[in-house]
């Protein structure tokens, strides 16, 4: 054998060598990726049905919180019902998130929102998500309502204290349950000593109608609420009723043009008497100052709503 003949051997058995070692390299590293992929696919498996299984439970425990409440006088009831303890121990539990505690505060599931916001008034984050649910309160039911006044006397900043009266709904002024639920909710802020008013909530486009507003604190009946109507009395006299006016006039807007009118004297009187009736100082809120002063929350001389 020449010496070509062995150099060609060599160049050929190492090339078979690379060849081999390299399948091998890739058989192994497939062999790795789908070891790694079966690993994630079951980590993945077990968080979901983990996942599900939470949420198996959790409805469940909603539907015996619902069967309570039917023969339940008061919402504070719920605290000790075993559904309502063992859906505030999911919720309350590790893997919950306080943003997933918020959904459920937030959501359609009233008997969830109940536990959720019991378990926010515990929640360092309870602070951030006091908007959320004060936005929602128009659309609660009486029982959740009971839970998110909880969770606001809870917080560190609190909303106003009318804020949530700002969200009135005309029917809540016929729910006897939900009437206690704010005389309630009034006393705590006064041991809290929180200034009683609405705090800019009136001027929110959220705000529900006046009407409805002063009808509801004329039926809770606490002195709180006296103040609040006094505050409402008080802006709504501040606060022209564009839409109304609009319906039988127009406003007049300024114009350059202005100063080519003419308005013949025999109009004088009658325009001053009427500027002068326009501007005359609101009507005096003298029931109000008198009867909370001396801590008088009922009173034969509270006007009724008009």
């Amino acid at each position: 054998m020449t010496s070509n003949d062995i150099l060609t051997n060599l160049v050929l058995l190492g090339l078979a060598a690379a060849i081999w070692f390299g399948r091998a390299y890739l058989v192994r590293r497939r062999r790795a990726k789908s070891g790694r992929a079966v690993t994630v696919s079951k980590a993945e498996q077990l968080t979901t049905t983990a996942g599900e299984k939470r949420t198996q439970a959790l409805y469940k425990h909603a539907d015996g919180i619902e069967q309570f409440v039917d023969k339940s006088a008061h919402p504070r009831e719920l605290i000790g019902q075993a559904d309502f303890k063992a859906a505030v121990a999911i919720l309350n539990g590790a893997d919950m998130s306080a943003d997933e505690v918020r959904q459920y505060a937030t959501g359609a599931n009233w008997q969830l929102a109940c536990a959720a916001l019991y378990v926010l008034t515990e929640c360092p984050e309870r602070d951030q998500m006091a908007q959320s649910v004060l936005a929602q309160l128009g659309q609660m039911r009486p029982w959740t309502i009971y839970f998110a006044l909880l969770y606001f006397t809870s917080l560190n900043d609190r909303p106003a204290v009318g804020a949530p009266i700002a969200l009135a709904q005309l029917w809540w002024r016929d729910n006897a349950i939900l009437l206690d639920i704010f005389r309630e909710y009034f006393d705590r802020r006064q041991k809290l000593e929180d200034m009683v008013t609405f705090g800019g909530a009136l001027d929110l486009p959220s705000r529900a109608d006046p009407t409805h507003i002063d009808w509801v604190l004329y039926r809770i009946e606490h002195v709180s609420a006296d103040v609040l109507r006094a505050e409402l009395s008080q802006w709504q006299q501040a606060h022209i009723n564009r839409p109304f006016l609009a319906s039988v006039g127009r406003f007049w807007t300024q114009a350059a043009e202005d100063d080519l009118l003419v308005v013949p004297d025999e109009w004088s009187d009658r325009l001053a008497e009427a500027q002068g009736r326009a501007s005359a100082s609101p009507r005096s809120c003298h029931w109000w100052q008198a009867g909370s002063r001396r801590r008088v929350g009922r009173s034969s001389r509270r006007p009724r709503p008009s």
